[in-house]
């Protein structure tokens, strides 16, 4: 090495001029020579240190390549002791090779690298940097050798996976793409056996579908729908990340038939199909010891995540596939015709199926001729059609229209709903023309017939005899039918979207007709009610009300259909009956006091309570007329009410000449008077406050007796207008007798007269009755002409049953008058439900079925000296509990209703009826035959039967049938 300083003279004795006697400068320069020495070799240890830290391979040699130095690095490659390689050339140490690296045969050149790769095919970079000292001669060369070996590897791999991948994508068999995926995996890997397991979808269990290397040869070692929990691909499976087993044998979830086959590594990468983890991709390495690479593991991903792409693309296109043929199968088996148009030509470009069976042609032939399609429509719809079809192209987006065309033989035509859609592209040219047309042949059929049965409903509502109404589920008045308007005195257009209680209910009666109504629309059930309607000139009416409703397929309420009866003249037939059943009542009782009585105050004040406790009158009381003029009237007793409001005492006050009192004495007839806001008379005794204590109606009867009047009677009623013509007619005769019987009182005479008079009166009493009776069947009969003479034909045959049973005069009467009246509660049912010749719906025959009880509920209180009440409620009961409304069975139904019931049954049977024609005589007795002691009574039916067969019974002929 050359020195870096210029050489100072020596003596001849090799010391220099200054130091050669000074002891202490000599002692001075050894100790800092000592020092350098020492940095030296402290610099050059650090500088061996440094040099062998470096990983790359370094050694330093002379200009014949013997090397002169070398790093720990470069020895432990080349595999010998340090101190052996120093002085050797570097060829004949490592890289072994014949001589110098290629292009180094003159190491002083300037600096160079090279790649040199080694007997065992490891890769270096060679790089040589000649050393000079100051004045540029060559001193050494640096030579540093870097291993690239992994590098080259991973080039090597990402190449060789590359062209895997690009081999891959191409193949479109599934099967041999996954075949070469694998293999290629084990090549890559340097595996000795590869597999592909994927999960099967429908069974849940994983399957090896693809092998290579040993693998695919082993048999029976590879396993079929197993458990995808099991295993290192259960692991991938669940965790959906790659696993790599080094020691497969000591591994916890290792499978026997792989430790078998000596597996000694695992490398397995998931395949992802889609967003799920499918299967995996694995290799296996039999080799002790073999480790698999952080490098393998991107190059098994890889080509597991291209299978992955494969196996989902093959799904892909089966779901492509698959979808197509759904929609083929659509296409070819909607009963809608699918087609496209040309929008320049207009011209069906593709024409689905069904147009064959709506109108006789292929679709070839509709795609092959552009105007037969136009040539079919029919003429006056073509213009039309096109128009609209011209102005969706030029600015619309979709259209809808109806039109008809012509099947192939010409005579057919067909209606067909039109819908379709301009597809444009980007600059908004039509370039398709969507739409389907629908076969709405039949709908058009079905909405003429629903015209037709429009007009039928209506006709039929609006000859019906009932009120019809029908309601929106706000309760506004949708349709009234005729009967409705005419007997209101509206127009349908006045009442239409109206809410029906707000124009025809009083408005006291509102909130409940709404409650009612509410409750129908919310739980959906019939209901029957009773309420006032108000015509437009302000009479009122008491209509009967069957309430039903009206739904949708899905359940949502359309309408409420409410069928009216109008009940005021049936309540009025009602209140007469009650009252004159409440005048028979109080006659018959006064009549007991009369025949009774021994003292004219006794017997004044006996019947003032009768009228009051008996008749149920809210009062009454008698006075006496005066001889001086003008008449005046003197109370004498009183009872109820008029008790309280007069303080006990009648006797303190004498009637004015206004008071109706006094009216009927002067002329000797009844005086009805209604109690209002003004006084009756202007007598003090009667105040506002008495008026309210006293009732509504007053009735005052004069007293008279050979033309002369004794007094008056005056009764109260807490109704209004309480006192009807038949009511009046009785008390009349109330007040006749009791004039009779004070005067007989007082005169002592006549008893026996009186005597006969009670009994004249109850007989007269109990033919007022009968009369009542009759005329209410009369009214019931009237009211269904096609039942009209039911009544008395029933009577007729069960008197004729009761005579031949021997059951008495009285008991016959008895079964006569309940016969007369048996059905009176169907005046509660609509007369359209009675009459309809169909089937009755569940509900409408329910409604019918109620007759019985609302019968029953209209003479319960009526006091027949017969059981007609309970006639009326157990007619349809049997003796085998079947009957109703209350299910009795044999001696709980009274005979006189099992007579009933056999008359019934036989006449009904043999009359016509709107609904079937009369069966017959003979029809009818084998009827009550074959149920004889089941249904009906064994006594009654051998009786029935005897009176027709043997005793030659006929129906009267002169009464309708």
């Amino acid at each position: 090495m050359s020195r870096n300083r210029e050489e100072e003279p020596v003596t001849a004795d090799g010391e220099g001029p200054d130091t050669a006697r000074d002891p202490a400068i000599e002692g001075r320069l050894l100790d800092a020579w000592g020092g350098l020495a020492r940095k030296v070799e402290r610099a050059r240890q650090q500088l061996t240190d440094a040099f062998d830290a470096v990983d790359e391979l370094m050694f330093i040699h002379d200009g014949g390549g013997r090397i002169l130095r070398a790093n720990r690095a470069y020895a432990d490659q080349a595999s010998c002791d340090y101190r052996n390689i120093i002085g050797k050339p570097y060829w004949e140490v490592f890289p072994l090779r014949d001589g110098p690296l290629p292009g180094q045969d003159n190491p002083e050149e300037s600096p160079d690298s090279q790649e040199v790769v080694t007997a065992d095919a490891r890769h270096f970079i060679c790089s040589t940097y000649p050393i000079q000292d100051s004045a540029g001669q060559f001193l050494y060369t640096l030579h540093v050798m870097r291993d690239v070996t992994a590098e080259r590897r991973t080039q090597q791999l990402n190449q060789m996976l590359r062209e895997v991948i690009e081999d891959l994508s191409t193949e479109l068999d599934l099967d041999e793409l996954g075949h070469r995926a694998v293999e290629a995996a084990v090549r890559l890997t340097g595996a000795d056996l590869g597999t592909a397991a994927l999960l099967d979808r429908d069974s849940g269990l994983l399957f090896h579908r693809w092998h290579s290397g040993g693998l695919a040869s082993a048999g029976g070692t590879v396993k079929r729908g197993f458990d995808p929990e099991e295993g290192v691909t259960g692991i991938v499976l669940r965790t959906g990340h790659t696993q790599s087993v080094p020691d497969y044998s000591g591994f916890e979830h290792a499978l026997p038939e792989y430790v078998q086959l000596g597996v000694q590594a695992v490398l397995i990468a998931p395949i992802n199909v889609g967003d799920r983890v499918a299967g995996g991709l694995g290799v296996v390495s039999c080799e002790h010891g073999y480790r698999f690479s952080d490098d393998h593991i991107p190059v098994l991903e890889s080509i597991a995540d291209q299978l992955g792409v494969a196996v989902h693309r093959q799904q892909l296109i089966a779901n492509l596939v698959a979808s197509e043929n759904r929609f083929r199968h659509v296409v070819n088996a909607v009963p809608d015709v699918l087609f496209t148009l040309d929008p320049e030509t207009l011209g069906p470009t593709l024409v689905s199926p069904a147009v064959k069976m709506l109108l006789g042609f292929t679709p070839e032939e509709m795609t092959a001729d552009p105007g037969l399609w136009m040539r079919q429509l029919h003429a006056d719809d073509r213009e039309r059609v096109m128009t609209e079809l011209g102005k969706t192209l030029q600015h619309g987006q979709s259209l809808s229209l109806e039109m008809r065309f012509w099947q192939r033989d010409g005579k057919t035509l067909r209606w067909f709903s039109g819908r379709a859609v301009v597809n444009r592209n980007t600059d908004g040219k039509p370039v398709e023309v969507v739409g389907v047309i629908t076969d709405i042949t039949a709908q058009k059929h079905a909405e003429v017939a629903l015209a037709a049965e429009r007009d039928f409903v209506t006709t039929v509502l609006d000859t019906t005899a009932a009120f019809m109404v029908v309601l929106a589920p706000d309760g506004t008045v949708v349709r009234c039918n005729r009967a409705c308007l005419e007997s209101f005195g509206y127009e349908a257009g006045e009442v239409e979207g109206r809410a029906v209680w707000s124009l025809f209910v009083p408005e006291e009666q509102q909130p409940q007709v709404q409650a009612v109504f509410d409750n129908l629309v919310a739980e959906g059930v019939p209901s029957y009610h009773e309420n006032e309607w108000v015509a437009r000139d302000g009479t009122r009416r008491l209509i009967a009300w069957s309430n039903t409703t009206l739904a949708d397929a899905d359940g949502t309420l359309r309408y409420v259909i409410a069928t009216g009866v109008d009940m005021s003249a049936k309540r009025a037939a009602e209140q007469s009956l009650r009252e004159a059943n409440r005048a028979l009542r109080t006659l018959s009782a006064c009549n007991e006091t009369l025949v009774r009585a021994t003292d004219e105050q006794a017997l004044l004040e006996e019947i003032c309570a009768a009228i009051v406790q008996t008749g149920g009158f809210v009062a009454a009381w008698v006075g006496y007329t005066r001889e001086e003029l003008p008449v005046s009237v003197q109370p004498m007793v009183q009872f109820g009410l008029l008790a309280d409001a007069m303080g006990g005492n009648c006797t303190a006050g004498v009637l004015c000449g206004t008071c109706p009192a006094r009216t009927a004495i002067e002329t000797a007839q009844p005086v009805i008077k209604e109690f209002t806001d003004e006084k009756i008379c202007s007598n003090p005794w009667w105040t506002p406050d008495e008026r309210i204590h006293l009732g509504r109606s007053l009735l005052a009867l004069p007293l008279m007796h050979l033309d002369r009047p004794l007094g008056v009677l005056v009764i109260y009623s807490d109704e209004p207008n309480a006192f009807g013509d038949e009511e009046v007619s009785l008390l009349t005769e109330l007040a006749d007798d009791l004039a009779y019987g004070i005067r007989s009182l007082r005169t002592g005479l006549e008893r026996t007269r009186l005597l006969e008079a009670q009994q004249l009166s109850v007989e007269r009493q109990q033919q007022t009755l009968v009369k009542t009776i009759e005329s209410l069947a009369l009214a019931l009969e009237k009211r269904d002409p096609y039942t009209s003479g039911h009544q008395q034909r029933v009577a007729e045959l069960a008197v004729e049953i009761a005579r031949a049973m021997d059951l008495g005069p009285e008991r016959i009467e008895g079964i006569r008058l309940g016969a007369l009246i048996h059905d009176v509660g169907k005046i509660y049912v609509p007369s359209e439900i009675l009459n309809r010749p169909g089937r009755l719906s569940d509900a409408e025959f329910a409604l019918i079925k109620t007759h019985s009880e609302v019968g029953f509920e209209i003479v319960r209180d009526v006091e027949f000296p017969w059981p007609v009440s309970q006639m009326i409620r157990q007619h349809h009961e049997r003796l085998d509990g079947s009957g109703y409304p209350d299910g009795l069975k044999g001696e709980e139904i009274i005979l006189e209703a099992k007579v009933l019931a056999v008359a019934d049954v036989v006449e009904a049977m043999t009359s016509h009826r709107p609904y079937r024609p009369g069966l017959g005589i003979d029809a009818a007795l084998e009827e009550i035959r074959c149920h004889r002691g089941t249904r009906y009574d064994p006594t009654v039916v051998d009786v029935c039967l005897w009176v027709f067969r043997d005793n030659g019974f006929m129906f009267d002929a002169g009464v309708s049938r």
